[in-house]
């Protein structure tokens, strides 16, 4: 049974765009694996195949489609690493759009490199799923290749699929780093200071964040229902009025989580006062 479908260099496209859409939005990590392998697993090599030997001559249907799974394979393993050294890192999502973007680019040239070839020099995708005795042992081979590389790009996929992703976590600092040295600044008894505080959420929800400002152990102030976003960052002054006379007070700064009241960090000024 042969098939022939042309090049199939923007059905290819169209399909591969439908696939990362669908992966994208899909509710569940396991229908992104599912349509994501096949994309993932043919279309960014056999693109490049096109892009690099659009001549029929070069290459059979066999042959391109057995290369383009092993380049696809080193394609995104290759994009994953570049990736990994982004701001965007390694995820389902940079991982589709990265490699939609070069099935793109590598499907243009082409289609420009095609326009240049007579229609009878082009290549022309015909599969044979006939297998004579003569070919047998070189189809297996193939066959056997392709099986490993799906398993080894399904791997793969898999790995990225369930990765725990971005480290959750809250920073809280001092706006200014000199205002860690606040000792020789002049505070009094019973005056009200200020000093600036920044928070910065990366627990991707929405939280709700309290301060509460001890001196000495003893509590001073208290800020409640600082609600910041997923990666939104707040900068606020902070007021504490020291209470009696002394040198190398302690004032520490307590950031909590509202909702479970649990201490997030603690940082503190080293403070004398008059």
């Amino acid at each position: 049974m042969n098939f022939k479908i042309g090049s199939g260099l923007w059905p290819l496209v169209l399909i591969s765009g439908a696939l990362v859409t669908i992966a994208i939005v899909a509710p569940s990590n396991v229908v992104t694996i599912i349509l994501s392998v096949p994309f993932l697993l043919f279309s960014p090599g056999y693109s490049l195949m096109l892009a690099l030997f659009p001549d029929k001559r070069n290459f059979d249907g066999m042959r391109r489609a057995v290369l383009s799974l092993a380049i696809s394979t080193a394609l995104v393993a290759l994009v994953g690493l570049i990736l990994n050294y982004t701001p965007w890192g390694i995820s389902n999502k940079s991982i589709l759009f990265t490699m939609f973007g070069l099935i793109l680019i590598f499907s243009f040239t082409a289609w420009i490199r095609e326009r240049r070839l007579p229609l009878a020099e082009r290549f022309r995708f015909d599969f044979s799923l006939d297998l004579p005795m003569k070919n047998l042992f070189d189809k297996g081979l193939y066959l056997l290749l392709g099986v490993v590389i799906v398993c080894a790009i399904g791997a793969f996929i898999y790995l990225i699929a369930t990765s725990p992703g971005e480290e959750a976590y809250t920073e809280f600092y001092f706006l200014n780093a000199d205002d860690q040295n606040n000792n020789q600044q002049a505070f009094k008894e019973g005056e009200t200071s200020q000093i600036m505080v920044g928070i910065y959420n990366q627990n991707k929800e929405l939280l709700s964040f309290g301060i509460t400002i001890n001196i000495e152990g003893i509590k001073n102030n208290d800020l409640t229902d600082l609600n910041l976003a997923y990666k939104e960052t707040l900068e606020i002054p902070v007021d504490f009025t020291p209470v009696s006379s002394g040198n190398s007070q302690k004032v520490e700064f307590v950031l909590y989580d509202m909702e479970s009241n649990q201490v997030l960090q603690t940082i503190f000024l080293m403070i004398n006062v008059s």
